[in-house]
């Protein structure tokens, strides 16, 4: 029967851990973004309920025992009759014993019902704060990414405009101060081949380097303003570095199998060499890269009537825009010396 009375007040105490709970949860909802330490309230609040249940089990386990006892007792009793005077000499004690056992049954159904109506409560109240806080922190996650992403547009436009005026800066640099390299090609015959030579000149206020061309010789002729071709041949070059020195070029040459004689004509139908092709150099601050077309022409002889030699043209390069202008100035010469 004591464990009875031992039940009362663990419920008495489950109540007080419930309404201490319950003042822990208003405060966790009431701070938008719970600290650590209140959840660690909640938490060790919700193990100090569980334990008084277990305790509550342990005592209608044994309220359970005392009553299957009880009830077996009962039963001998009813099976041997030379109880039934002991039961007829005190009638109005046994009632009252069985009107007090079944009123702390009763107590106990109840003390069970409220127990169990506790635990829901509280496995609810825990739910519910696992659910706010897994929606808090979805928030939070929400927050700092949209953050994040605002700040990483704004970094990349900051970027792209601090590159946009390193660029502009350097381009302005690049035309006041980087190299720049002209181009123009000559022939000679030091031997029966001809040697044809780039010369570069550097005409800016910076060492060019990595230079390199990557051309292509077409050996023809020019007939009706159009260029023949009649063989073609590679040429590559590299040159390590360009000084800014007008006066001091960069020659790169290379022999081509052409005879002067072969190159040169009489008034009518002149020779050319057509260079083609790409050209490239790091002018200090970036790279530049050009394209080539020049002409090459080859000398043109230009007699009287009477078979005389009167004048010699030809023998430089031009641009290949003005290969038209060129072969104007042969028809005036042809005009004016052979009459």
């Amino acid at each position: 029967m004591g464990s009875n009375f031992k039940l009362v007040p663990l419920v008495k105490r489950t109540l007080r851990e419930l309404s201490t709970l319950n003042q822990a949860v208003r405060m966790f909802i009431a701070d938008e973004r719970p600290r650590r330490d209140t959840s660690a309230r909640l938490v060790d609040e919700l193990r100090s309920i569980n334990t008084a249940l277990l305790g509550i089990q342990k005592q209608i386990g044994s309220i359970r025992d005392q009553q299957g006892a009880a009830n077996q007792q009962q039963q001998q009793r009813e099976k041997h009759p030379q109880i039934l005077n002991a039961e007829l000499r005190i009638p109005e004690a046994e009632q009252q014993e069985k009107r007090t056992n079944d009123k702390k049954h009763y107590r106990v159904q109840v003390a069970i019902a409220i127990a169990t109506s506790l635990a829901f409560l509280a496995a609810g109240i825990y739910a519910g704060i696992a659910g706010y806080q897994a929606f808090l922190t979805r928030r939070i996650i929400h927050d700092n990414q949209s953050a994040f992403e605002k700040t990483l547009c704004e970094m990349r436009a900051q970027t792209k405009a601090s590159q946009d005026q390193a660029d502009l800066f350097k381009q302005q640099l690049s035309g006041t101060l980087g190299a720049v390299i002209q181009r123009q090609f000559t022939i000679v015959w030091p031997s029966r081949k001809a040697y044809l030579t780039a010369v570069l000149s550097n005409r800016g206020k910076t060492i060019a380097s990595n230079v390199k061309g990557r051309l292509k010789l077409d050996v023809g002729y020019i007939q009706n303003g159009e260029f023949i071709g009649e063989y073609s041949a590679p040429w590559n070059f590299d040159a390590p570095e360009v000084f800014p020195d007008p006066e001091m070029p960069t020659e790169i040459g290379t022999y081509l199998n052409l005879s002067e004689e072969a190159f040169s004509s009489k008034s009518e139908i002149p020779k050319a060499i057509k260079v083609t092709g790409g050209f490239s150099y790091f002018n200090g601050f970036r790279m530049q890269s050009r394209s080539v077309c020049y002409y090459v022409m080859g000398r043109m002889m230009f007699y009287n009537k009477r078979g005389e030699w009167q004048a010699t043209l030809g023998g430089e390069s031009i641009p290949c825009d003005e290969l038209a202008a060129e072969l104007a100035g042969f028809g005036r010469a042809k005009q004016q010396y052979e009459q």
